[in-house]
């Protein structure tokens, strides 16, 4: 079922494209990323791909990412499922969504896939064991007295 929607997709994309009066190339071509062979769900691949395609700047920060609609199609999936794609890079803090204004890229993802910060998260770990063997070692001095 999803080749067959693979294949709708780019037929239905050259008739909307048709229908606007402006035959030619599409804005958002199609690409190919998503599997329906993967585990994971098509938001999660989608959601991967973004984070990807931020990276490599072709989006930058700052940059306004396209519509959900326009990422639908050039997905070829729901438009629901490119909102949960674009929800879990907020979460993430990688967009930022505006009302009215648009999806915009805040920062340039981290490099751990799982764990958004991971490189602050351990120096955050290092500094605290480091204050706390300071500390131990002022309440030592302090029994000394």
């Amino acid at each position: 079922m999803y080749y067959g929607a693979l294949r709708c997709h780019v037929g239905r994309l050259q008739v909307k494209v048709a229908a606007r009066g402006a035959i030619g190339r599409c804005r958002y071509p199609l690409r190919v990323v998503i599997s329906p062979n993967d585990a994971r769900p098509l938001s999660v691949q989608i959601a991967v791909d973004l984070r990807r395609r931020i990276t490599s700047g072709e989006f930058a920060v700052g940059a306004k990412l396209p519509s959900l609609r326009a990422l639908a199609l050039e997905y070829g999936v729901a438009e629901l499922t490119v909102h949960a794609a674009v929800k879990e890079l907020q979460r993430r803090c990688v967009v930022i969504s505006t009302p009215g204004r648009g999806t915009f890229v805040h920062a340039l993802p981290s490099d751990s896939a799982g764990d958004s910060g991971g490189g602050e998260h351990a120096a955050l770990r290092e500094e605290i064991a480091a204050l706390r063997e300071r500390v131990e070692e002022l309440e030592r001095d302090q029994r000394k007295r």
